[in-house]
């Protein structure tokens, strides 16, 4: 029992700078029973499964250990055994899904309802962590061929987007060693592994295979036609470019005049039903001339713009953007969008090709389609999750190599900054999508998030990526960066303005810091007025809790807003301190203990500021009325603010009474 817990604790504090410490500490334990070596391989094989990017590492180990006597037959059975556990757990879900849905057709309802979405993408998320794994143990000669073909086999008589996907990722590990291997064996097992997967490709929807596993299946093949080759072929590659650049720029003219064809089409059809009279016998349909059809039985509906096929989506992809580019329209262009692809499963195909269009061009292409992207999520033609399901399509794309643009991550952060400048897109729902990709604390996780956090920081300053993307995410850099590598990623970004930003704590006194907190809560109202409230609000709720409602972090949120609402040179302007006086109402909540340290919060500050001292019986006026502070509690501070005010303009007054009595008394 004493083993078993300090293997745990081994493999749960291993590192891939740990490696040859952990495995002389393994070594040391003198592991020869069986029970222990199956609990260390089904550990190594639990923690394959949690862990994204560590694959490889616990492989490594694996191949150290490989030593020790019958660790190696334990491993490879276990490994058998969990590979078909994984796909059975997989069969039985498709099974019962088969059954729900056939229960529906026929009108009966199961008792027992499918699983979950979250859980079967956490099911395909570790089984493909074990086929990396499975493929990494046999590249370090772990595993013999024949186990990674039982594999290949297995996945392949189930024909389906799950084992595909989980195949393309085994292949894409080993599949060049594990082809040179049969080679040398005389085997050609490899051809009929690519004809399966070819067949399964072309008839994709009578396999139920989505376009993004089948588009990675092709990309598979294709990489194994050029010999496993990494590079592309560079001048076949610029031949396409151009060829397509000629084809844009012939096409471009006709399909303007297909739009202005169209626009005109839509203005008849509005007045459809207030035709000639003369015209009543017979109508045509758009695209069958041959069809009659008399008024009284034309169906009602409405006439929509007929949805462009596949392959004319490209075309319409560089007609948007290049009139997008030189107008500047974005509302002329979402509406030419809309109007395509309204109510069509293609609009996902053209958001692919749109996003795969302009993450090769230059800045001001990226810049223009997000502001794009950003105004049609605003009018829910797309959802924030379409979005991150095309970003997690481009991480599974460039983790093997099929996407070969320079500054790839900072292209992609440009394309969404506008999505998360306007809070559709957040850094939580970025690291969800990081984790849902397979690729958590990774080198290709640290180069989007820095260039992404580049491109914001250029965009929007150093403020508001400080305070409104990072600190209301309560993220760290940990969550993205391996924890040995944060200080390299720092220095080569220059993040140190996230990791030096002053404490909300006074380390002296361990309370809030009135001060600090001031300084945060005034850049957060200077940045966006529209916002401020929201953005307060998750801030506060994020890093201060429950001492919301103490007197330190009020007088804080009072003398943030005081000091926003009074200028140098203008003085207190009231509609400022009229639009944030309702952050004060959400936090005062009516407590007279709240509102007299409101009270006194004013006071500080109008007597701690020339340009306010004057103007304090005002925001007191402004704060009642606004229903900050209560009428009686108001009144009484109002008057003694304004008696206040009136006895600094009576100084020489009450200095004079005295010399006047003392030149009476020497007269007489």
């Amino acid at each position: 029992m004493d083993i078993q817990k300090t293997l745990s604790a081994i493999i749960e504090t291993f590192t891939p700078s740990s490696l040859e410490e952990s495995v002389q500490q393994i070594k040391a334990l003198s592991l020869n029973d069986p029970p222990n070596l199956n609990y260390l391989s089904n550990l190594i094989l639990q923690k394959v499964g949690l862990e994204a990017d560590m694959a490889k590492e616990y492989a490594r180990l694996c191949a150290a250990l490989q030593e020790i006597d019958v660790f190696k037959v334990v491993l490879v059975d276990n490994c058998k055994t969990e590979f078909e556990k994984v796909i059975d757990k997989h069969i039985r879900m498709k099974s019962r899904h088969q059954e729900f849905f056939m229960s529906m057709t026929r009108g009966v309802l199961l008792n027992d309802e499918p699983s979950d979405v979250e859980e079967e993408n956490k099911l395909r998320c570790s089984t493909m962590r074990l086929c990396n794994f499975i493929g990494e143990l046999f590249l370090l000669k772990v595993l013999a061929s024949k186990a990674v073909c039982r594999c290949i086999d297995v996945l392949l008589t189930a024909n389906d987007d799950f084992s595909l996907d989980c195949l393309c990722t085994l292949l894409s590990t080993c599949g060049k060693q594990l082809e040179e291997n049969l080679r040398k064996k005389g085997s050609e097992a490899m051809d009929f592994y690519f004809s399966s997967i070819n067949i399964v490709t072309v008839y994709n929807e009578k396999f139920n295979i989505s376009n993004e596993v089948a588009y990675k299946a092709r990309r598979l093949a294709a990489l194994r036609e050029m010999t496993w080759d990494i590079r592309v072929d560079v001048e076949k590659q610029a031949q396409k470019n151009q060829e397509a650049k000629k084809k844009a720029k012939k096409e471009k003219k006709r399909l303007k005049k297909e739009r202005e064809r169209r626009a005109k089409d839509n203005t008849q059809d509005k007045d459809f039903s207030e035709t000639d009279t003369n015209d009543k016998d017979e109508y045509c349909y758009r695209g069958r001339s041959d069809v009659t059809i008399s008024p009284s039985t034309f169906p009602k509906r409405e006439i929509t713009k007929e949805c462009p096929h596949k392959n004319e989506i490209v075309d319409i992809v560089v007609d948007m953007v290049e009139d997008l580019v030189e107008e500047k329209d974005f509302k002329r262009s979402a509406h030419y969008v809309e109007s395509y692809f309204s109510g069509s499963e293609k609009k996902n195909i053209f958001l692919t090709k749109l996003i795969q269009y302009v993450l090769d061009k230059n800045s001001i292409y990226r810049y223009a389609v997000g502001e794009l992207l950003s105004i049609m999520v605003k009018s829910n033609f797309y959802q924030p999750h379409q979005m991150m399901q095309q970003l997690i399509f481009l991480f599974n794309e460039s983790q093997h190599l099929l996407i070969d643009i320079p500054c790839l991550w900072y292209n992609i952060g440009e394309l969404y900054s506008a999505l998360i400048r306007e809070e559709y897109i957040t850094l939580p729902d970025l690291k969800a999508a990081i984790e849902t990709a397979g690729f958590k604390r990774s080198d290709m996780s640290a180069n989007f998030v820095c260039n992404l956090l580049t491109v914001l920081r250029h965009n929007e300053g150093d403020v508001w990526v400080q305070l409104v993307a990072w600190d209301n995410s309560i993220l760290t850099l940990g969550d993205f960066i391996a924890p040995t590598e944060i200080r390299y990623y720092i220095n080569r970004f220059e993040l140190n303005y996230l990791v030096s930003r002053p404490s909300i704590v006074d380390p002296v006194t361990k309370e809030l810091s009135v001060i600090n907190v001031k300084k945060i809560l005034v850049n957060y109202i200077s940045l966006d007025e529209e916002k401020a409230f929201s953005r307060i609000y998750k801030w506060s709720q994020n890093h201060i809790g429950d001492k919301i409602e103490s007197p330190e972090f009020l007088t804080a949120l009072t003398l943030a807003i005081c000091e926003f609402s009074v200028e140098a040179t203008k003085g207190l302007e009231t509609e400022k301190l009229k639009r944030h006086s309702k952050i004060l109402v959400c936090y005062v909540k009516e407590s007279p203990a709240l509102r007299k340290t409101c009270i006194k919060a004013v006071e500080k500050f109008t007597s701690e500021n020339e340009n306010a001292r004057e103007s304090r019986a005002e925001i007191l006026t402004i704060l009642r009325d606004e229903k900050v502070l209560a009428e009686d509690v108001a009144m009484n501070d109002l008057a003694q603010a304004v008696e206040n005010a009136s006895l600094k303009n009576r100084p020489s007054q009450t200095m004079d009474m005295p010399t006047t009595a003392a030149a009476t008394s020497s007269q007489t």
